[in-house]
């Protein structure tokens, strides 16, 4: 993690992983367009608070701390960095690796029976521990909310894939269209941020899509390395 950004009303940013669409979101809240992903994540939870994440497009998790002492914990759908907390005496830890809070003093205890979750993929449900008693995780496309006063827990699992809006397009060429437009994008914004852009091949069509897509993108002559 990189330094905390600081936003107009005191709040410090923590943030690992990247934000894509940085020009856009940049322009919408009014900033340069080369601030730091924290600082963009900073001026988006102090412009739109519990919104933020439905205005930001990513592979991230997130702190924010609020003046008052609220913890917000976020993370990205689909994709992302872990985010695991725990309360240990007076004190709240977070961290994206559990070792470091077992390190400041959390005992190391599997939950009763969690060799049988295991065995069967039995997810934690919202506010349940993960894995070890008293140590929990952010899910994906949820906030977490930590109240510094009150201790009280709040979880805003806002990402609900089955709510977006149906998409209808005249005809089939249409949709074709704004699938490699979309993919366009994507290609892009993974580009910006690759030293040395490589393609895991899966052997099925999406990843040869999207190796045609960033071989159009790569300066002429530029080869892409390939993995099966």
């Amino acid at each position: 993690m990189a330094s905390p950004a600081r936003a107009a009303d005191g709040s410090l940013t923590l943030l690992t992983g990247w934000l894509d669409h940085r020009e856009d979101l940049a322009a919408l809240l009014g900033v340069a367009s080369d601030s730091s992903d924290e600082h963009l994540y900073a001026c988006a939870v102090h412009r739109w608070g519990a919104g933020a994440d439905r205005q930001i497009s990513g592979h991230y998790a997130s702190i924010t701390l609020h003046r008052d002492g609220t913890l917000r914990l976020a993370r990205s759908p689909w994709s992302g960095p872990s985010l695991f907390f725990a309360h240990h005496g007076n004190a709240t830890m977070v961290c994206s690796i559990p070792r470091p809070i077992f390190a400041a003093g959390l005992p190391r205890r599997l939950k009763p029976g969690q060799l049988n979750r295991l065995a069967n993929r039995i997810e934690p449900g919202p506010g349940e521990d993960h894995w070890y008693e008293g140590l929990r995780r952010v899910p994906q496309g949820t906030i977490v909310t930590l109240d510094g006063k009150s201790g009280g827990e709040h979880h805003d699992a806002w990402y609900d894939p089955h709510a977006i809006p149906p998409l209808r397009l005249p005809d089939d060429a249409a949709y074709e269209r704004r699938a490699r437009e979309l993919l366009r994008i994507s290609v892009s914004g993974a580009l910006s941020r690759a030293r040395k852009p490589a393609m895991l091949l899966s052997g099925g069509l999406d990843s040869a899509l999207a190796a045609a897509e960033v071989m159009d993108q790569l300066p002429t002559g530029a080869r892409l390395p390939s993995y099966t």
